[in-house]
């Protein structure tokens, strides 16, 4: 892959000598292509297990060889981020904010070489409702080469459980250690979903095919409706990575799918009415292109699409996003990057929600009267140690409503400031 943002894990020698959690701080995170986590262990000339093991075993015996032995085989990391917010009238914060933003730990167990089991553990809030509480993002079990090729690096894995959803590709960077900016594109689809999912790569390429259960609803109270998700990616050459994505859910009151926190639904009113259906399906489609265009010039584009079907054809919704992000690493310490997206439906009698999160609040305030919302931002980054970094960002966001709506059209600025450190 071009770049890697995951978090550097703890590694499972470290882990074993002290019985416990080591942190080990990450260098500057960079863009990661790969479905899940793909962490690279610290390395090291020493090997600590060794000691640890022989000390284990004679301090508690066979017990002793058990626990090593568990130990050898867990892996430990996560990030912590705090981040000052304020935004114009109408925003998010329009007070200003304080306070963590994430505190997640990832945690991967490795099950006699047969299977890993991994699990997102969240602290402080819910990103997409606001609650607080700690609760478990992604859980999921992963099973590499399961078709037992001679050669792993071309088998397929099988994964069942709670994942990402494998459409586009920010979902991959999404938390503060590999987003060069604080903010995220105005719509940007993510979240995970619960089923299964199978992927694998070659030469040329590879893939990602996921059936989930299809809403948003973590209890499936609604019952299934089953989304497909499907990823193919090429690197024709070293500096460029190409992929093509489509999502389709069928009959969902809520998809599982978000964007920018927003997820599709039937239409819910404002100036064109509200849907009397209780379902939708909805077909998606990305493009997204990922250029290291010079040794310190990296360029990411997007773009998607989407038809939202409802029983009515005048709740009938189109829309697409769009976003552009150079980036430049001016040297080892600083980082500046831009970005703008956008989404709309192209169409100035019809709305749909644009949440456009962390910064706009546009369901809040334009319901279903949005027909076009923009974000232009700037950030520069600062690693202050391996591990460690520092962003200061500001832009602002521009709401287009529906030709019908009585809402006022409205551009407000934003500004934040975080600090991340991982472990």
């Amino acid at each position: 892959m071009l770049l890697s943002t995951s978090p550097v894990r703890v590694s499972s020698a470290t882990t074993a000598a002290v019985l416990g959690v080591a942190l080990s701080l990450t260098a500057f995170p960079r863009i990661s292509t790969a479905q899940g986590p793909t962490p690279q262990g610290p390395t090291s000339s020493a090997d600590p297990a060794e000691t640890s093991s022989r000390s284990i075993g004679a301090a508690f015996g066979r017990l002793g060889d058990r626990l090593d032995d568990w130990v050898d085989h867990f892996d430990f990391y996560g990030f912590l981020s705090t981040r000052f917010m304020d935004t114009a009238a109408g925003g998010s914060h329009p007070d200003g904010f304080f306070g963590v933003h994430q505190a997640l730990v990832f945690i991967e167990a490795d099950v006699k070489d047969v299977a890993t089991a991994v699990l997102e553990v969240e602290f402080d809030y819910f990103r997409d409702n606001d609650q607080n509480g700690t609760g478990v993002n992604e859980a999921y079990i992963r099973i590499d080469n399961f078709t037992g090729d001679a050669d792993p690096d071309d088998g397929f894995t099988f994964v069942a459980g709670r994942f990402n959803l494998p459409f586009g590709e920010y979902y991959s960077f999404e938390d503060p250690p590999g987003n060069f900016m604080i903010g995220l594109p105005i719509l940007m689809p993510y979240r995970w979903d619960e089923g299964i999912m199978v992927y694998g790569s070659g030469a040329p390429g590879g893939f990602v095919v996921a059936l989930t259960e299809g809403t948003y609803d973590r209890a499936s109270s609604t019952g299934l409706s089953p989304a497909l998700t499907a990823r193919l990616h090429t690197e024709p050459t070293e500096n460029l990575y190409i992929s093509v994505s489509g999502h389709f859910a069928n009959e969902t009151p809520a998809s599982a799918l978000c964007l920018g926190g927003s997820v599709i639904t039937p239409v819910g009113g404002g100036s064109a009415g509200a849907s009397p259906s209780s379902t939708v399906d909805a077909l998606l489609g990305v493009v997204n292109v990922q250029w290291q265009a010079t040794s310190s010039l990296w360029i990411h584009a997007s773009a998607g699409v989407a038809q939202v079907d409802d029983r009515v054809d005048s709740f009938d919704r189109e829309f697409g996003w769009w976003t552009l992000e150079p980036s430049w690493e001016i040297d080892e310490t600083w980082r500046a990057t831009l970005r703008w997206s956008g989404v709309s439906t192209f169409d100035a009698g019809e709305g749909y929600q644009f949440e456009g999160r962390p910064y706009g609040n546009g369901v809040a305030t334009y319901g279903f009267d949005l027909t076009r919302a923009q974000r232009l931002a700037a950030c520069v980054t600062c690693t202050f140690a391996p591990g460690l970094i520092g962003k200061i960002e500001a832009g602002f966001d521009d709401f287009v409503a529906t030709n019908q709506s009585a809402l006022p059209d409205d551009t407000r600025e934003f500004f934040a400031a975080e600090l991340v450190l991982s472990f």
